[in-house]
């Protein structure tokens, strides 16, 4: 709809996270949004995504793995 799509994921409580790193592929354009920590949903304004992608950022700056979320 026109509200967008509602995503949510979460990460192991022993694992520490400084930001959320989410990333949308739209007509072939992709999206990069910094997100805190304690955010674990976003709505996806984008009509019809081709891919979503979340990556934990630490505080040392490292980049976690890549988690697809489904759409």
């Amino acid at each position: 709809g026109s509200a967008g799509k509602i995503i949510t994921w979460s990460l192991p409580p022993a694992e520490k996270v400084a930001f959320w790193v989410l990333q949308t592929k739209s007509r072939g354009e992709w999206h990069t949004a910094l997100l805190p920590a304690s955010t674990t949903s976003h709505t996806i304004k984008r009509t019809n995504p081709e891919v979503v992608a979340i990556s934990a950022l630490n505080h040392q700056r490292i980049l976690g793995p890549v988690a697809l979320l489904p759409l």
